[in-house]
């Protein structure tokens, strides 16, 4: 498996609370640890759009980082940008999405970072 540890940047401090406690629970085999976004390079990165800008994702991305990007809101054209800008996986969120944002984790731990494809890439 690639990458062991997860960062959760999210501005929101309760929001961010609550998806480190979550994510902690559904993936055990990780590291799961909430820090700023500003912190965060070469990992698996859990973010929202509040939080990343996609040229900020995209700047992530180069670092090596596999940004999934979880909004409650899915207007085509940010997630659009966020695929454009190479974050691995774009999430509606729902009202509990922890097991798809789980498996998102553990499929972007099995991608080496330098070979990591976009949504847009993968869904092609």
């Amino acid at each position: 498996m690639g990458s062991s540890k997860v960062v959760v940047a999210v501005n929101d401090a309760r929001l961010g609370r609550a998806l480190e406690a979550a994510l902690v629970g559904f993936l055990p085999e990780f590291e799961v640890e909430r820090r700023a976004l500003s912190e965060a390079s070469g990992e698996i990165l859990v973010t929202t759009p509040a939080t990343c800008s996609p040229e900020v994702c995209r700047a992530l991305v180069g670092t090596g980082s596999r940004v999934i990007v979880i909004s409650p809101l899915t207007p085509s054209s940010e997630q659009r940008d966020f695929e454009e800008a190479g974050a691995f996986r774009y999430l509606p969120m729902a009202l509990d999405a922890t097991n798809e944002i789980a498996s998102a984790v553990r499929m972007a731990a099995t991608v080496p970072s330098a070979t990591v494809p976009s949504c847009s890439q993968r869904l092609s």
